[in-house]
């Protein structure tokens, strides 16, 4: 397997892995001892870039079913040995696809999609699976935390990235190559988007997960990619086989694919310092504006010369360097000039308030294969019948009787039980299990409500159990609210939730967890002198089993600070992470305390007191934020909480701060504007969010559209210029109802309620009996609204027509005037098109 130079590169790189593994090596090598041939060079390959949480976390009894598994599927599938070394090795292989729990479930997945697959082509075998992922999920909005594939199918949703992950799987269990493949941040609406590609016949395909088509090189995000400024996918390796590098760390590698989708143009960053000479080894970030912040999409260093090289959309970046405490930055429009310049400055001497205007890549239409009627009514009988069979195994996973069974053992708390155990899924039977251990406690309830929904589908009763039993000694330690929130919950981040308690109580010396207890800063040394950093050894977005952390003495900032918490709260004291900047802190009994100042966390703060210019109310992360300035780098902070939309007071550590205000415009464009301020301790500061003027009302396009007959729900038939002429504007939209982007728009209107139920809105959908959970939620919350259908033939290409779109995928969104002139319209994917939808209604 792989050439002797390739072998000889897994070695060393093996090699050195063992030198990080510490304590925990024996858990990786020790099983190895008695593997050979292919089996030990997979294990070593995947050995050779492990996480450093990873390895904190996991073991090679773990790996070895994925290594087993893997080396059955390229003897018994038709393609098997088709595969080229690399590709399997990193896509059927690799037993990581972002940062999920990492369960063993291939073995699982594979026998459900035997049959399915056997006779089938390799393409034909991927449309299958995809098939099949629908079955198992389909799109939900949910929480940061990625939930692991066996969780996904136990809720029978998840948001793009895990329904991503789950087929990535499913594609790695029948042995076709996938990775997970995504745009970090758009550029021309607010959010992200995953999908998969997968290696079919000897080049790479993409299809959206859990989102079939009848052909490979479908999907609605298409016209979307076309439009973003970089498409990319990770690497779990030290392996690659080609591709632009767009980021890199010991164990993981981004790659950009970018020109599979979009336009693309080369972009050169040459970076100075405070002298005017090329700047060696700066750090350069390429930033999107998305969320009211400039999201770094990439990070690169410049070479000898100062330079770095980037393929990128032909749309805006901006272009921000840094090398220490010195930084730049310089706005690139890929439409005018391939190349930028940055110089290197101090705070002081760069500017404090700038604005800037940002335009995302115009995109472009790519002809999709032209499907027979046959084919189309096949495909909709095959996701009518995916559809059915995963609402059935849904509503089968809450079982009444046995739930109001275990209610009963709690008198109090019997609807608080219930809605836990209709929440938890398929995981149903761990949380009865877990509420029927021993006697009824109250604590065992207050327990679960400091969980999520996701964390109700996949927590382990014995997990929990464990947590409770070593909590519960110090409930009259402290306020019961603290002790809930602080000390009895097992969540502490997005970390996986394990029962570490026990291993920490026998961890330390009882004369050290005195000590603790009396001052827990002691906590934050110990663990600072035992554990040694990490560096770029581990993947940001995962964190480190607490016990194999202190086994290992090697890890990351992020789970050192979830280990502080942990040993605090095995302990009875009060700890959490800061919800602003993500720093540990422990209860001293009257305010929270950071363990390595060893003070109060308030003592020596600023106040920065935000209010919105006229009294506008502002949402942050879409309106603004606020970033502090930190070895060079704007931090955005993750604020928002007590904001009222009209008035924000934030106590913050002395430093530097950006406040950037993001106007997003109906085109797609962004008008930043920042001001920085330099906070000083027990000052406070007041500062005015104010967003640049819009430019909407320059933007409007005015439309004619045709008449449309519309029929409504009792059968009767009206006019669409009836209905237009009721009200000085309306919000027209053609739905489909339970597929994407159509869901996202739903939900976005429920959000945004209050302003929808004075607005005429007329929803169209396919057919008058659509029944589709979300539509019914959102005609609930908004009963202004007004439901139709069109029965006239090409409807949806016709509106299309009128409304000047290229892309004709759902939703098509418009606003029209009496005079039926629209004033502009939107189709397919867009994030924010219902907020647009009522700016543009009352301009």
């Amino acid at each position: 397997m792989l050439n002797q130079a390739e072998q000889a590169f897994i070695e060393q790189a093996f090699h050195q892995a063992t030198q990080r593994m510490g304590k925990r090596a024996d858990a990786f090598l020790g099983p190895m001892e008695t593997l050979s041939g292919d089996e030990l060079f997979c294990m070593k390959f995947l050995a050779a870039s492990l996480p450093a949480s990873d390895i904190a976390s996991y073991d090679s009894t773990l790996l070895l079913k994925f290594v087993r598994h893997a080396l059955f599927l390229r003897e018994n599938t038709p393609w098997g040995k088709q595969i080229p070394d690399d590709l399997f090795l990193n896509y059927i292989l690799s037993y990581r696809v972002n940062n999920e729990a990492i369960e063993f479930c291939r073995e699982e997945f594979y026998r459900e999609l035997q049959e399915r697959i056997s006779g089938k082509s390799m393409a034909e075998a991927a449309l299958e699976i995809n098939y099949w992922c629908f079955e198992q999920a389909t799109y939900r909005p949910t929480d940061d935390r990625t939930a692991s594939p066996s969780t996904v199918v136990r809720r029978c949703f998840g948001r793009c990235g895990e329904e991503s992950t789950l087929a990535v799987t499913a594609f790695r269990s029948a042995g076709i190559p996938a990775r997970q493949c995504y745009v970090p941040r758009w550029s021309h609406c607010d959010d992200n988007h995953a999908w998969v590609e997968i290696w079919v016949d000897g080049r790479w395909h993409y299809l959206g997960a859990c989102e079939p088509e009848p052909v490979l090189d479908k999907g609605w995000f298409t016209y979307a990619a076309s439009k973003a400024m970089l498409v990319h996918s990770r690497v779990f390796s030290p392996l690659l086989s080609g591709g632009e590098i767009t980021g890199r760390s010991g164990c993981v590698t981004e790659i950009n694919h970018l020109a599979s989708y979009a336009e693309t143009t080369p972009l050169t960053v040459t970076v100075l310092d405070e002298n005017g000479q090329p700047a060696a080894s700066a750090q350069v970030q390429f930033q999107v504006p998305n969320g009211a912040e400039l999201y770094p999409i990439a990070a690169l260093s410049t070479d000898d010369s100062g330079r770095v090289f980037f393929t990128t959309g032909k749309g805006c970046l901006m272009v921000f360097a840094s090398r220490g405490s010195l930084f730049g930055w310089q706005r690139a429009d890929l439409c005018s000039s391939g190349s930028v310049t940055v110089t290197l400055r101090s705070a002081d001497d760069l500017p404090k308030e700038w604005e800037a205007d940002f335009f995302p890549p115009e995109g472009m239409i790519r002809p999709e294969p032209l499907l027979s009627e046959e084919t189309g009514s096949v495909h909709q009988a095959k996701l009518n019948q995916a559809a059915a069979a995963r609402e059935n195994r849904c509503a089968g996973y809450f079982v009444r009787k046995k739930a109001e069974e275990t209610a009963q053992r709690y008198p109090l708390f019997q609807n608080e039980v219930l809605d836990f155990l209709q929440k938890a899924g398929g995981n149903r039977r761990e949380v009865e299990r877990f509420l029927r251990d021993g006697e009824p406690s109250e604590l065992k309830v207050r327990m679960l409500e400091t969980l999520s929904e996701k964390d109700l589908a996949d927590l382990n009763a014995d997990t929990l159990l464990e947590h409770l039993r070593y909590a519960e000694p110090f409930e009259r330690e402290t306020d019961a609210e603290l002790f809930r929130r602080y000390v009895l919950c097992p969540r502490i981040e997005n970390e996986r939730i394990v029962p570490y308690r026990a291993f920490l109580t026998d961890f330390f010396s009882t004369k050290t967890k005195e000590e603790f207890r009396r001052s827990p800063a002691l906590i934050q040394k110990a663990i600072d002198e035992q554990i040694a950093d990490c560096g770029d050894w581990d993947y940001s977005a995962l964190s480190a089993d607490p016990r194999g952390l202190l086994q290992m003495g090697f890890g990351s900032k992020r789970s050192k600070n979830i280990l502080f918490v942990a040993i605090c709260r095995t302990l009875g004291i009060p700890a959490r992470l800061d919800p602003v900047f993500g720093q540990p802190q422990f209860y001293t009994g009257s305010v929270w305390a950071d363990p390595r100042r060893g003070q109060p966390e308030n003592s020596d703060s600023a106040v920065l007191l935000l209010k919105s210019a006229g009294g506008e109310p502002l949402r942050y992360g879409e309106h603004f934020t606020v970033a502090r300035l930190c070895g060079g780098v704007y931090q955005t902070l993750q604020y928002g909480t007590n904001w009222n939309g009209k008035a924000l007071r934030m106590e913050l550590p002395p430093g530097e701060y950006r406040i950037l205000t993001a106007n997003r415009q109906i085109d797609g464009s962004v008008l930043l504007r920042a001001e920085t301020v330099r906070l000083s301790a027990n000052e406070t500061a007041e500062k005015t969010v104010r967003l640049r003027e819009s430019q909407i009302a320059s933007r409007l396009r005015h439309m004619p559209i045709g008449e449309y007959l519309l029929t409504a729900p009792d059968g009767g038939h009206v006019p669409l210029s009836a209905l237009a002429v009721q009200a000085p504007t309306t919000i027209l939209a053609a739905l489909q109802p339970g597929a994407e982007p159509t869901e996202h728009l739903l939900n976005e209107m429920i959000e945004l309620r209050d302003s929808y139920r004075d607005k005429n809105t007329i929803l169209i959908v396919p057919s008058p009996g659509t029944d589709n959970p979300t539509l019914r939620h959102t005609l609930k919350v908004i009963p202004s609204i007004r439901l139709f259908t069109c029965d006239e033939r090409e409807f949806e290409e016709r509106l299309c027509a009128d409304l000047q779109l290229g892309d004709r995928r759902l939703p098509l969104a418009a606003v029209l005037e009496k005079s039926m002139h629209a004033r502009f319209a939107f189709s397919n994917y867009n994030v924010g098109t219902a907020g647009l939808l009522l700016q543009i209604a009352d301009c």
